[in-house]
């Protein structure tokens, strides 16, 4: 047992070590959190001054407060529960965060989080794709700066700030599921390779075409 514990927290601190000793991945994850931090806040300032103009945003919150009110995410937006329009299970999950601090704005800071972290796996599973396609280590090392520029080209393209300056969509969690399942699909770690596969698909069940 004792032994077990020990073994754990050596694996522990190298891992830690390693992070340390890894000035790009902490760059790229410290860079990640500030996106998400700071595109959070202007949504939110864009939502407090009434300049939200996105449908979702509404059609979600309102899901969402019906539902702590004993209506099953329904909205008249829709006439209906959003369930039936668009089978998402994940909303399940946000149902949690939104249940803690019942706002709009719990559902954008979500939004702005899911989708500047995801920057990190980006980095990873590129990095790890770069050491099996490049056989030779020395090419590998002269292209270790590709995954890099790679992750910071996603944190800063329109197609990333785009969605969340206005709108709530949560479809945004699908770069962090698909980045995710892809790395430990490559590390040859089957279960959590499986378990952000189901959360691919519980984003909308039409998305089991990305699965397959």
């Amino acid at each position: 047992m004792e032994g077990n514990k020990a073994q754990n927290g050596s694996s522990t601190q190298k891992v830690l070590t390693s992070i340390k000793e890894d000035p790009l991945l902490i760059s790229i994850a410290v860079m990640s959190v500030a996106f998400s931090v700071i595109f959070s806040i202007l949504s939110t300032n864009r939502f407090e001054a009434m300049h939200a103009t996105g449908y979702d945003l509404g059609l979600f919150s309102q899901a969402f407060y019906n539902t702590l009110h004993g209506k099953l995410f329904y909205t008249n937006l829709l006439g209906e529960s959003y369930l039936t329009e668009h089978f998402s299970p994940i909303v399940f999950v946000y149902l949690v965060a939104y249940y803690v601090h019942s706002s709009p704005v719990t559902l954008l800071w979500i939004q702005g989080f899911v989708l500047g972290l995801a920057a990190v796996p980006l980095f990873l599973l590129s990095r790890l794709w770069l050491k099996i396609a490049v056989r030779k280590r020395a090419e590998s090392e002269n292209l270790s700066y590709l995954p890099f520029v790679l992750a910071i080209s996603y944190l800063f393209s329109p197609m990333v700030s785009a969605p969340i300056s206005f709108d709530f969509h949560i479809m945004t969690a699908l770069p962090l599921f698909f980045f995710l399942a892809f790395y430990f699909f490559l590390k040859g770690n089957r279960i959590l390779h499986a378990v952000f596969l189901v959360l691919i698909i519980s984003l909308h069940s039409s998305f089991v075409i990305i699965v397959i």
